[in-house]
């Protein structure tokens, strides 16, 4: 989408949808298009390759929804992520030093509404094109070491054996058989490393990952505590020593009860039936929360790729999520206050 068609798009609405460009140029003029137009219904999320793929690692959310929400709380963080998106605020004129004024109130704004693709396979095996999620799953990262005793792998009998690298098997089957037995809950080793490495060599050392998702914070604290014991327990049953380091924890972000319920009604409108489903993956919206109800539409994606060559979503699945966003928007009832007016969509 070139600048022409994002102001073309913002001018035809008479709202900031969610805007997907693909140069600086256009994200700033999208931005600027923000900031000029006073209280949006819906935020804009900027999607630039390199230069906000790099800044979303830093600050672990898009950086135009990051400053929207007041995340970025000091100037050297701002200027950090200056740097890594190539400097693409002070090129264009604009003051890094003031973004922290860039944050807006909860009074400012009547809601977040994020529309994304599912990145995962339900909806696609429902045979849905669209659904409304519930709440975007809180995470869990754990880094976890097992000290046990290199040795030579022909001279040393099974028993005696204090392998590092079996313990760590069990331990991963143990996270797949805890986190299959509640719907929702999903865990993942998704890095391990074995020491020393050598193919004649019980490993003596294993250091690995743990990530644990549920749309429930309590599900995954048990889940998360349920694991540690079954850490524990292997390893004492093996003779290895454990550690555990949390590297992440985030809490789970529930959708807007009030804002499902008319995203349910967008979708049945189309003669679709609607589907909920919790978010696995990370979103805007977790940052938006802090300050506005919040809400997502999903659309259907391929295979449930994404952040790949291979993502792909089909015209037809995109018009329908287009016009749930729409129709939510056209028909939105705050709680309390009543209808929006109406706005061209």
């Amino acid at each position: 989408m070139n600048k022409q068609q994002v102001r073309s798009r913002i001018e035809e609405l008479g709202i900031i949808p969610s805007i997907r460009v693909s140069t600086t140029e256009d994200a700033l003029f999208a931005a600027e298009a923000v900031a000029r137009g006073g209280i949006p219904i819906i935020e804009v999320t900027l999607t630039v390759p390199d230069a906000i793929n790099v800044i979303s690692h830093l600050v672990q959310n898009a950086a135009g929804v990051i400053v929207g929400a007041g995340s970025v709380h000091d100037v050297e963080t701002a200027r950090r992520c200056l740097e890594a998106g190539a400097n693409f605020l002070s090129s264009d004129g604009l003051d890094p030093d003031t973004v922290t004024t860039a944050a807006r109130r909860r009074e400012e704004l009547l809601a977040y509404v994020e529309l994304h693709i599912e990145q995962g396979p339900v909806l696609e095996r429902a045979g849905l094109p669209v659904g409304c999620v519930t709440s975007i799953n809180g995470a869990t990262r754990l880094q976890v070491h097992l000290q046990g005793m290199a040795g030579h792998a022909g001279t040393v009998p099974m028993a005696a054996r204090q392998d590092a690298l079996a313990a760590a098997a069990a331990v991963i089957l143990a996270v797949e058989q805890r986190c299959t037995q509640q719907q929702d809950l999903v865990g993942t080793v998704g890095r391990i490393e074995a020491l020393p490495g050598a193919v004649n060599v019980i490993p003596g050392e294993c250091r690995f990952t743990v990530d644990v998702r549920a749309p429930q914070d309590v599900q995954r604290h048990q889940a998360v505590a349920d694991i540690r014991a079954a850490v524990a327990q292997i390893s004492a049953r093996r003779g290895i020593h454990s550690d555990i380091v949390v590297l992440h924890d985030s809490a789970a972000s529930p959708c807007a009860p009030w804002l499902m319920q008319q995203i349910d009604a967008a979708i049945a409108a189309q003669g679709v039936v609607p589907r909920r489903l919790p978010s696995g993956a990370g979103h805007d919206a977790m940052a938006m929360a802090a300050i506005a109800d919040t809400g997502m539409i999903f659309v259907r994606c391929a295979g449930g790729i994404s952040h790949h060559p291979a993502e792909s979503i089909t015209l037809e699945d995109a018009q329908a999520g287009f016009e749930t966003l729409c129709r939510l928007v056209r028909n939105l009832v705050i709680p309390d206050r009543g209808p929006v007016r109406t706005l061209p969509c």
